[in-house]
This record gives C-alpha cells, sequence and structure tokens, in this order.
C-alpha cells in the first residue's frame, strides 16, 4: 500500500509507528494517507483522522489507540489517561465530516479502531468485533490486511447500495485529500538534513575511540551502517598525529579508494590486502595497522603478511581490526572463521557497535525483514522513503530499472551522481551498464562494500529456488548502501519465496519487540 506522506518524521504514539509499518509493508492495492487533518468539524475547530485508506472499496477511516484501552461508567481511558470520547465516535464524527465536506465520487465509507496493544474489546453495537483490530490482528503485513479485507466485507455487508471505485477515482480522491497535508521537504533538503544527523550519530561513535586509545589490539564489531569505516578512518589520523606509521587495508578496491582519498595524511598508507599479499613485504615496517571490513580478510594468507609488516606482529603489535560479524562474511572462498578465534586468544580487547548512523528506520527495518539481521538501532529520524520492490521478469527487469532511475532524476530531480546501481550477481554487471545511463555508478555489491549512496537500486538478484538463503551476505550489504531511498527488483518466480522469508522475519521482530505473542 503506498503511504502518503512516504515517510514520517516523529510519530504521536509507538502504536501509530507500528500500524504505520502494517501498511507501508504490506501488498494491498491502495493508498493510506496519515493523519489527515480536517479543518471543519460541528463542534470541533479541528481534528484529524490518523490513517484513511483509499482502496476499490472506497475510504476505511482508522483511529489507532496504543496502551490499555478500558471504559469505566461510560467514560474511555487509555493506560488510565482519560479520553475526550470513545474511540470509536471520534472517528465516525471525523469521516462524515470529511465526506460531506468533499466530493468523494460516490465512494463508500467506513471507520474502525486499531489498538496493536490490546486484547479484544466486548462486542456490541457501538464497537463490533469486526472494527477492532487488537494484537493477535497486528503481529504481521499480512495479518493486517487480512483483517483489513474482512473490515471492507463488514461494511459492504451493511452498506444497502455498495459500488466499487476504479484507480481513475482513487486518484482524484487523493488528489482533493492530499492539500491537507503539510509540503513534503524536498529530497536535496533531505539529503542535508541526513548528513547532519549522520555527522551527529559518527560522532556519537567516537566516544568508543579512548577506548580504542587505551589498548594495543582492539576488535571491533558492528553491523552494517554502525560508523566502523569512520572509524577507522579517525583511528588512522588519531595515530598518525603520535607520529606513529599507519597501515590501513582493505580488500574492496572501490572502499580502499574511497579511504585513501580522506587520508591523503604522512605516515598512512593505505592498500589493499590482495594487492600486499602478492608483492615483496618488507618486515617491521608499520606502528599501527587499522583493518576495514575485517570479516573480508579472515585468511592465514593474510594474516601472515600483516604479521610480516606490523611492528611486533599480531601477537605483539598495535591494530585496530573492524568488522561485520553478521551477513558479510560469505564473499570470499579463502573466508577462515578461526582466524577471529586467533585474534581474541592474546587478550584482545572487544568493542560492540550498536547504534546505525548510516540507514534510516525504513531501510533498517526493511533489511531485518529481508534477511532478518539486526544492524542495530537506527537513530535517523525521517529523511527516507518507505523502500520499494518489485517483481520482475528476466526480460523486464532493465526496462523497470531504467524507468526508476528515470523517475528519480526527472520527477524528484535527483542528480545521476547521488544514484548507485549495486548488483547482486557478477554476471549481471556487463548487462547492467551497458543499460543505463553511464552517468549512474553501477557495481557488484561485493565492490562497493563499505561505500553508500543516497538513491540505490539493487538488481542481478539470481532467479533461482533458494537464492534468498545462498545470497544472504550480498541482499544484506546491497540493502544497506542506500541513505535515502532504496528499491529493489525481485525475481517474479521466487515471489512467493520473498513474500514467505518477509513474513516469517518480521514475525521474529516484532515478537523480539513486543515481549513475545500472547
Amino acid at each position: 500500500m503506498k503511504m502518503i506522506p512516504a515517510y514520517v518524521y516523529r510519530f504521536p504514539s509507538r502504536a501509530e509507528r507500528h500500524v504505520f509499518d502494517l501498511l507501508g509493508y504490506s501488498t494491498l492495492d491502495g493508498y493510506a494517507l496519515h493523519s489527515l487533518n480536517i479543518a471543519s468539524h460541528a463542534w470541533k475547530p479541528w481534528t484529524e483522522i490518523d490513517f484513511v485508506c483509499i482502496t476499490s472499496f472506497g475510504l476505511l477511516a482508522l483511529e489507532v489507540k496504543g496502551g490499555r484501552i478500558s471504559r469505566h461508567e461510560g467514560r474511555w481511558y487509555t493506560n488510565e489517561k482519560p479520553l475526550k470520547e470513545s474511540p470509536f465516535d471520534q472517528v465516525r464524527t471525523a469521516i462524515y465530516e470529511l465526506t460531506n465536506n468533499i466530493k468523494t465520487q460516490g465512494a463508500s465509507f467506513g471507520w474502525a479502531v486499531v489498538m496493536p496493544n490490546s486484547t479484544e474489546l466486548p462486542s456490541t453495537s457501538e464497537h463490533p468485533r469486526e472494527m477492532q483490530a487488537i494484537y493477535s490482528d497486528c503481529p504481521t503485513p499480512e495479518a493486517f490486511a487480512q483483517w483489513l479485507g474482512a473490515l471492507e466485507e463488514y461494511w459492504i455487508n451493511r452498506l444497502q447500495r455498495h459500488r466499487p471505485i476504479d484507480s481513475r477515482a482513487r486518484s482524484k480522491l487523493i488528489k482533493r485529500l492530499r492539500p491537507n497535508f503539510d509540503a513534503a521537504v524536498p529530497l536535496g533538503r533531505q539529503a542535508e538534513l541526513l548528513d547532519q544527523q549522520i555527522m551527529q550519530f559518527t560522532e556519537e561513535q567516537f566516544a568508543c575511540l579512548d577506548n580504542i586509545d587505551e589498548n594495543d589490539q582492539i576488535l571491533c564489531r558492528g553491523g552494517a551502517g554502525t560508523g566502523k569505516t569512520f572509524l577507522a578512518v579517525e583511528v588512522a589520523k588519531r595515530e598518525s598525529a603520535q607520529r606513529r606509521s599507519v597501515l590501513v587495508v582493505a580488500r574492496s578496491r572501490p572502499l580502499v579508494e574511497w579511504i585513501a582519498k580522506r587520508l591523503d595524511i604522512p605516515d598512512v598508507a593505505v592498500h589493499s590486502a590482495e594487492q600486499l599479499a602478492s608483492s615483496p613485504v618488507t618486515t617491521d615496517e608499520f606502528d599501527v595497522l587499522v583493518v576495514d571490513e575485517g570479516q573480508d580478510l579472515l585468511s592465514m594468507q593474510f594474516i601472515e603478511c600483516f604479521d610480516a609488516l606490523l611492528k611486533g606482529g599480531i601477537a605483539n603489535g598495535r591494530w585496530r581490526w573492524f568488522m561485520d560479524d553478521q551477513h558479510q562474511a560469505g564473499f570470499h572462498d579463502d573466508t577462515d572463521p578461526a582466524v577471529v578465534e586467533l585474534l581474541q586468544e592474546r587478550g584482545v580487547t572487544l568493542q560492540r557497535l550498536r547504534v546505525n548512523c548510516r540507514n534510516t528506520r525504513q531501510i533498517v527495518e526493511f533489511t531485518q525483514y529481508t534477511t532478518g539481521a539486526d544492524i542495530g538501532e537506527a537513530r535517523l529520524h525521517g529523511g527516507g522513503h518507505v523502500p520499494e520492490f518489485e517483481f520482475v521478469t528476466p526480460g523486464d527487469e532493465t526496462a523497470r530499472l531504467k524507468a526508476r532511475l528515470q523517475s528519480w532524476h526527472r520527477e524528484q530531480e535527483v542528480g545521476f551522481d547521488r544514484m548507485a546501481v549495486l548488483v547482486c550477481d557478477p554476471r549481471a554487471l556487463d548487462r547492467t551498464r551497458d543499460a543505463v545511463d553511464d552517468r549512474v555508478r553501477v557495481e557488484s555489491v561485493r565492490d562497493f562494500k563499505g561505500l553508500e549512496a543516497e538513491f540505490v537500486a539493487l538488481v542481478g538478484i539470481p532467479a533461482e529456488v533458494g537464492v534468498l538463503d545462498r545470497m544472504t551476505s550480498e541482499l544484506y550489504t546491497g540493502l544497506t548502501r542506500a541513505r535515502i531511498e532504496l528499491w529493489v527488483a525481485v525475481p517474479a518466480s521466487i515471489e512467493q519465496e520473498w513474500k514467505e522469508a518477509r513474513t516469517e522475519n518480521a514475525r521474529r521482530k516484532i515478537e523480539i519487540e513486543f515481549g513475545g505473542t500472547r
């Protein structure tokens, strides 16, 4: 279901945010208008409807109430806080005022109350069970969509005459209702706001630098977007300022180039690990070793190389190893997890990064639903849209991709330099590069590790059964490169597998978040 607006900076309540996600991540055909203000009301100077869903049925108004709901001696309460009126009366009068004041193209309408934290209220003529979305109706987008469909059937049966509305009528309704919303923040401004927040929360990560400075051997773990690369760069700068020679190493060529541009300072050398391993080694050349994307370098070949280059070697030298221990370690055949045990044998200091300072909440949750990975607590408020995915066939993937890039460029005025197309299967890389504008960066997911872009299109997922399990690393890495908008081309042949995986991961996440099922 398409959300209008597509993102919200702050939600009045956790329950409202939860319903926003249930609608936004569902595959329902229609629109959901969040926080629709109504300027004219029979006895209120101003009122609003939490959500107005516009589907082929017509309009469904939803009032969201979190916490514990109760009624004593005719008065309603939420978490023992008195309400001015019944939530059912509140949403009923609001939708009547709305339909009385605009032309609704003959559309039917109904209403209900969503209580995602509550059990069922006694069923009465005022609030029958069909008009209540309770805890058991709200665990996943699919379950909520099922309840919404039952609500439509309830109102169809109650109405004397019902006529479905087509997509054209729905579009007209959207145009009439949309002006009730505040203007959206321009995408260019969104990027500026995100940059400010990224700097703020990257600095927040710097609190762990004191611990790093005081210890010779650091193994720092964190999910995608937790600021590992920024910390690696900052650590190298600080070590250099102490007149120490520093070797910074990563495996991805684009990442090495990106780091090198930011560390063009004396006594700091930035190299590809593979280049070092294939060249003659000078022993005891560097005072400090800084490794970024260390999960790519879990190989005795690289350990032996670093051991020779670092004064004191791995056993007694000064090194900082930054790595993601979730789903980014499956890209290289030479990966040996036992190397982590080797690194920890001599009392290394462990550091954990938990705050995601790159991705918006929408992208964090989309990644969790798709891969099941925990990439930290998102601290970026708003600024991004709910990620979108389309089911495509091999024959139309390129056309869909080109349409999405042109939409970003023409309709949203996004420069091509702010986009990146990431390809999961390297075999599709050349074909994708040939198809899109050469001003758009096209890279394999593997080569883009450690980097980011404001607008990311993820393509090249093989149309093979079981691909989601086999390519978890590629999906996890590709999804987490986006900062503002994310679009994914999913092979139509794995549609069922995709939906089942997302449903299961969403169920697990919600169970953890809400303390288990009831």
